[in-house]
């Protein structure tokens, strides 16, 4: 019997779709996916970049910036309290000014120290200073005589001195440095370490500071640190606050020097953001293969090429065994069927129906169905053969 493969392996007709050409739910999600994740990784990590971009601005105590560790509460209560606020890179030793310097390793190691010595109507704050700047100031006027003397823990203190602007704020957030100053007003001390100490000299003020904690955005407005900050630096009618922009530091340790400190924050954002949409996407890409999707073959390809197609390829691959339990598994499938012992019977009992069929033993049934050595071409050619004959005898009433 002949069966005209080529009819039911022909496609859908011209006039009705097939199931590929319909759009359903789950077509139209797969497709539109990508580039929705897409979109939801920008929007994501733009609302994060918005978020943080006021952290992202300036360093310690930058008068302009609002991150936890900046001084632009700061600046803005000063300058609320009347006081002018200018950002310099540099002190310039103006009469009436505060010259406050936050961050003493940014100031330019070539700046003249008599500019950090006190005059009349000059103040000078100093945060943290070590012994190496101390050393020039003492150079620059050998009275003054202020040294570093070992580091205390920063925490809540009480001032226990007289120093009016101490006395006013009461408890604030001191530590860092201790100093020593035996013609200065020291605070905040622990065990006999001042972490604040004043010196009066030539009608101005030294003041220096152990630790900047109480000047920062995230500890200003708790104990008295506001009252103390503003004490320390609203006595003139205007501040310089030292700190050089990017542009303007020289000879600062980690200053910008690569290709990626030069390019502008924008560019940098909007590399990370493709970056990780390209993360995102190999993510999606690399996602395990789904089910096998039945299509209509392009073309007709008729049985007889494709029983030669198959028999070439296992010829070329000298895959005699290969072939020979296809064809031992389409006669036991055609036999099954005919004897109306369904697709997929048990050996035995497949073995016995044939057997009560034909003349041959079972064993020798069993053999030809289920085993046979192939050692060549020849073998193969017998084994097609049998089976053939086989299944005439059993197929023919």
């Amino acid at each position: 019997m002949t069966v005209d493969v080529a009819a039911t392996q022909a496609g859908p007709t011209a006039d009705a779709p097939s199931a590929r050409d319909t759009l359903t739910p789950a077509r139209a999600w797969q497709a539109a996916r990508l580039p929705l994740s897409l979109a939801a990784v920008v929007v994501v990590v733009g609302a994060v970049i918005a978020v943080a971009s006021g952290g992202v601005r300036g360093g310690l105590l930058d008068p302009e910036a609002a991150r936890v560790a900046g001084g632009q509460a700061l600046a803005r209560l000063l300058q609320e309290s009347g006081v002018a606020v200018t950002r310099v890179p540099a002190p310039t030793g103006a009469s009436g000014t505060t010259t406050f310097v936050p961050v003493p390793d940014l100031l330019d190691p070539e700046v003249d120290p008599s500019l950090l010595v006190p005059r009349a109507g000059r103040t000078v704050v100093i945060v943290g200073s070590q012994d190496a700047l101390l050393d020039r100031i003492r150079t620059a006027d050998p009275g003054l005589d202020v040294r570093a003397i070992g580091d205390v823990a920063v925490e809540r203190r009480q001032p226990a001195c007289a120093l009016p602007p101490a006395a006013v704020a009461g408890v604030a957030r001191a530590g860092g440095v201790a100093y020593s100053a035996p013609a200065g007003v020291g605070c905040y001390a622990s065990r006999g370490r001042a972490s604040l100490i004043e010196v009066n000299r030539a009608g101005g003020r030294l003041i220096l500071l152990g630790a900047p904690d109480l000047f920062i955005n995230d500890f200003l407005d708790e104990d008295g640190n506001a009252a103390l900050a503003l004490g320390l630096l609203s006595s003139r009618p205007r501040v310089e606050w030292v700190y050089p922009r990017a542009d303007e530091r020289a000879g600062v340790e980690g200053d910008p020097d690569s290709l990626v400190d030069l390019l502008p924050d924008v560019v940098v954002l909007a590399a990370v953001q493709l970056v990780l949409a390209a993360v995102w996407a190999g993510l999606w890409r690399s996602r395990r293969l789904g089910p096998v999707v039945v299509e209509a073959l392009p073309v007709i390809v008729r049985a007889a090429e494709s029983v030669e197609g198959r028999a070439g390829l296992y010829r070329a691959g000298r895959a005699r065994g290969r072939a020979a339990e296809s064809l031992q598994a389409a006669v036991r499938h055609r036999l099954a069927v005919a004897l109306g012992l369904g697709v997929n019977p048990a050996a035995s009992v497949l073995v016995d129906a044939v057997t009560s069929r034909t003349t041959r033993d079972s064993s020798a049934v069993e053999a030809l169905l289920y085993g046979q050595q192939i050692p060549d071409d020849a073998a193969l050619l017998r084994l097609a053969r049998d089976l053939d004959i086989l299944d005439g005898e059993v197929r023919t009433p």
